[in-house]
């Protein structure tokens, strides 16, 4: 045996290669394993003392050995490639696929070369070279005042808010100012009362106006975060302007670094930080994070923290976070309807395409509800799409009336007329005590404790025991107006959320209470809450 297929015996072991043999005889099956036991058993060929010059080559070796050798010697012949005359010619990238059926149809003389049909965007690209733009189609007047009422769109001045704006431009000044320390400001108000877009004005006015010391200006939204920890890649990144993403542990690590150094070239920095309370956690580092910025002199970093509860920070926030965010507060009141038609009339100066009664309806009808300057501007341009689908060149009140309709008629609307009183009772039970605490969940005990708080004290009604309440709270998550949160052991420790917007609930409310009058609450049936 050669020394090459004894190592191999002893590697793999007779047995193994005694059996591999066996299947090979048998099933005659060509595997991997199978082809290996073949090839050991070729080498383990005893070779003969002394090889004839039939079964050697000169130099004596097995002929099995030289052909061996021969597939690895470079001096080895390759057959050469073909010449270049002799190959095929090659095809186009650029030819246009077509089916079988079509080729019949194809037509000789016009090119398929998909560099041809290119030809057209050339043009396009030389005449945009020159200068030259082809006619767009004509915004009608109508479609410009429909962008105008977009929420979003950040007006020059804000009315109605002079004495607010004059207190966030001092606040805004006092911080850019050179050598200044950081500070800290809480805004709340209901929904809908411009503070965040009052905020924006003013911010972005001193940073175009020229009288007032340069600021690096940055705003967050607490509502945009599934991770509320998120907050810090956003801020890390609007500071440096790094676009590589950056894990948030990272961004605040950084970020506490770079604001406990002093460093006196970098530029006062202005955090705006709307839904503030959203960005409230069980332990609350991550507010005590932003906030502890404002309280580093050599930060130079101000805070503006926007939420809707008024009382947030003495109910919610610890000793140690109320501290830093300070006593500077600034309240947004509800608007009535003449300062919201005010802002309206301000926003669609120089269109007279929305007649002014038309705006006065709108505003009239919302001050009567919530006082959300959005939903006003929501109702007209719900009105400027009724008149662009007619045809119509101004929006008149018969358009405003109609979408006033379209919200009175609406699915969420009607599910709350058919409510009773009890069930009513405890969906404004819900409503007042989120809006109350200011968080969107409020447990079951507490709701409890308040629905029985109203109809004692306010509907005059007696209270039905918890079990019904709870059956009744099932029904309502089933109809939308709930949402369940997940049950951990007692029923009563379940967390509840309103399923539509405070300020839709509110109105929903409204409506149905100005349908009934309080004489329906006696003609309603209680035999249906079951």
């Amino acid at each position: 045996m050669s020394p090459r297929a004894s190592r191999s015996r002893k590697v793999l072991g007779e047995s193994t290669i005694h059996n591999v043999q066996q299947n090979i005889a048998k099933n005659g099956q060509q595997t991997p394993g199978t082809k290996l036991a073949k090839a050991l058993n070729n080498l383990a060929i005893d070779s003969p003392p002394q090889a004839s010059q039939s079964q050697s080559d000169a130099r004596g070796r097995p002929k099995r050995q030289a052909a061996r050798k021969s597939l690895f010697n470079p001096a080895t012949k390759v057959a050469k490639s073909p010449a270049k005359s002799d190959r095929s010619p090659p095809t186009r990238r650029f030819t246009k696929l077509t089916r079988d059926d079509d080729k019949e149809n194809i037509d000789p003389n016009k090119s398929t070369n998909r560099i041809e049909m290119l030809e057209p965007l050339k043009i396009r690209i030389k005449l945009s070279l020159i200068g030259y733009e082809p006619k767009q189609k004509k915004e009608l007047p109508i479609e410009r005042a429909f962008s105008r009422l977009h929420f979003s769109a950040v007006p020059e001045n804000m009315p109605c808010r002079e004495e607010e704006s004059a207190a966030i431009e001092q606040f805004i000044r006092q911080a850019a100012e050179p050598g200044s320390e950081s500070m800290a400001m809480y805004i709340s108000g209901v929904p809908g009362t411009g503070k965040t877009t009052t905020v924006e004005a003013v911010a972005k006015s001193l940073q175009n106006s020229g009288d007032c010391s340069k600021f690096k200006y940055i705003t967050v939204n607490g509502m945009q975060y599934l991770n509320q920890r998120q907050v810090f890649v956003d801020i890390y990144k609007s500071l440096t302007g790094v676009k590589k993403n950056v894990s948030a542990v990272n961004a605040r690590k950084m970020l506490d670094a770079k604001f406990a150094m002093a460093d006196g070239k970098r530029l006062p920095v202005l955090i705006l930080v709307d839904e503030f309370d959203q960005l409230c956690n069980k332990k609350q580092d991550i507010i005590y994070a932003i906030l502890n910025w404002s309280s580093l002199p050599e930060s130079r970093v101000s805070i503006i923290a926007i939420a809707n509860t008024l009382d947030f920070p003495e109910r919610v926030l610890t000793n140690r976070n109320a501290s830093r965010l300070g006593s500077n507060r600034l309240i947004f009141q509800p608007y009535e309807h003449d300062q919201i038609e005010k802002i309206v009339m301000a926003r669609l100066e120089g269109c007279d395409e929305i007649n002014e009664k038309a705006v006065q309806l709108a505003c009239r009808s919302v001050a009567s509800t919530t006082g959300d300057l959005r939903k006003a501007l929501e109702i007209l341009r719900r009105a400027c799409e009724l008149a662009i689908e007619k045809g119509d060149k101004t929006v008149e009140m018969e358009h405003v009336a109609k979408v006033r309709t379209e919200l009175q008629n609406s699915a969420r609307v009607d599910l709350c007329k058919l409510l009773s009183r009890h069930q009513l009772a405890l969906f404004k039970a819900a409503v007042s005590t989120i809006q109350a605490t200011g968080s969107e969940e409020v447990m079951f005990s507490r709701l409890y404790s308040s629905y029985r708080l109203l109809c004692t004290q306010i509907e005059s009604i007696e209270p039905i025991n918890c079990t019904t309440i709870r059956q009744m709270m099932l029904r309502l998550c089933g109809m939308g107006f709930f949402v369940a949160g997940p049950l951990h052991g007692n029923p009563m420790n379940q967390q509840i959320k309103l399923g539509m917007d405070t300020q839709d609930a509110q109105m929903c409310i409204k409506l149905t209470e100005n349908q009934r009058g309080k004489s329906a609450y006696e003609l309603r049936p209680d035999a249906s809450i079951r």
